[in-house]
């Protein structure tokens, strides 16, 4: 996702903040990994991301902006 490269380019070095995009298509295993292993931002689609919510991949607990985008 274009987003991802964006967000990447706006670091003033490697490890200021961890993104991840997780989407469908691609390996859940491999996305859950990135999600345990802590990221700063996650950007996904829908799907995938109430998938990793259902599983309880994802940790809100430390939630401080949430951004909804649905606009197809």
């Amino acid at each position: 996702m274009q987003i991802t490269r964006v967000l990447n380019d706006l670091k003033h070095h490697d490890k200021e903040y961890n993104v991840l995009t997780v989407y469908g298509g691609v390996s859940i295993y491999d996305q859950t990994a990135e999600l345990r292993r802590g990221v700063d931002i996650v950007v996904g689609t829908t799907g995938r991301v109430k998938d990793h919510m259902e599983r309880g991949n994802i940790d809100y607990s430390g939630l401080k902006s949430l951004i909804l985008d649905e606009a197809d």
